[in-house]
């Protein structure tokens, strides 16, 4: 080899191996990764709502199949209305067997019970308060049962359970119709106003409520369904009315969803038919 040669050589070893400079023996590109708007929108997350209400007056039997059937579509998130012990012993057992945990709050306020399926989702704190008067052998005490709910990456889920009292627009005695309105306005407004106020935090929690509104005016709801939440920028619901078996009038499972800084589609609405008189809500929620 020339000297000339060896220098050069030499020249490009030094140059490959110092510090800083690497030379590789052959250039590699790595193509762009180009991100559509509808993929950046993609959800991240998934959620299945039910809200069931499981008749106390059905035979025990039909109660626990009811309640069997509704954990058997392994949901994120269960709220039960008209729970009674029969149910809540089989509630308990299918919990253990499919992986939730429960809330089902003291004294009268027992009927509204909150799962969640542990897997997906941890409990981080919650309650049941007490809005409304109850009148013996008419209506027990209503109010709200709240769960809230945590997810890796996910913004904070409130739940909201509720079950408004029966027959406040129906009962043949004028004084306690009167009465029963009463508490049907009192326990709306503080679910209206408490939904609101939790959507309002400033870690902009994702609100969720369900519950039998037992309104049987059947032309209420695509006329004005809660107002005061219809018209509040990220508020979404599922009216699903149903004509009951016994009254002959539409009553209503009603699912709300409130979110100020997450948008949250409801990808699907559907009931499920059950032995009691209601048909299970099931939403289909992303985010």
């Amino acid at each position: 080899m020339s000297v000339r040669r060896a220098v050069a050589a030499a020249l490009l070893l030094a140059a490959a191996v110092s510090p800083g400079r690497i030379q590789p023996a052959a250039a590699t590109v790595t193509p762009a990764v180009h991100v559509t708007a509808a993929q950046a929108a993609r959800p991240r997350f998934r959620a299945e709502v039910v809200l069931a209400n499981v008749n106390q007056f059905m035979a025990a039997s039909k109660i626990r199949a009811d309640v069997a059937k509704i954990f058997a579509l392994m949901p994120d998130v269960i709220v039960f209305n008209e729970a009674k012990p029969s149910g809540h012993a089989e509630m308990r057992a299918q919990a253990k067997k499919r992986g939730y945990l429960l809330r089902v709050p003291k004294g009268p306020l027992h009927e509204v019970t909150i799962a969640w399926k542990i897997s997906r989702w941890q409990g981080i704190g919650g309650g049941a308060t007490t809005f409304t008067k109850g009148m013996a052998k008419v209506t027990p005490a209503r109010g709200l049962v709240r769960q809230v709910l945590q997810r890796a990456g996910s913004p904070n889920v409130v739940v909201f359970g509720t079950h408004f009292p029966a027959r406040a627009w129906t009962h043949p005695k004028p004084s306690v119709r009167s009465f029963l309105r009463t508490q049907w306005d009192r326990l709306r407004d503080a679910l209206v106003s408490r939904v609101k106020a939790r959507a309002a935090r400033v870690a902009a929690p994702i609100v969720i409520w369900a519950g039998d509104v037992n309104r049987p005016d059947s032309r209420w709801p695509n006329r004005r369904p809660f107002p005061a939440l219809r018209n509040v920028k990220g508020y979404a619901t599922a009216v699903l009315p149903h004509p009951g078996p016994t009254l002959g009038k539409a009553r209503f499972d009603m699912v709300g969803v409130l979110s100020k800084n997450t948008r949250v589609t409801v990808k699907s609405a559907r009931t499920v038919r059950l032995h009691s008189d209601h048909r299970a809500v099931l939403l289909d929620l992303a985010w």
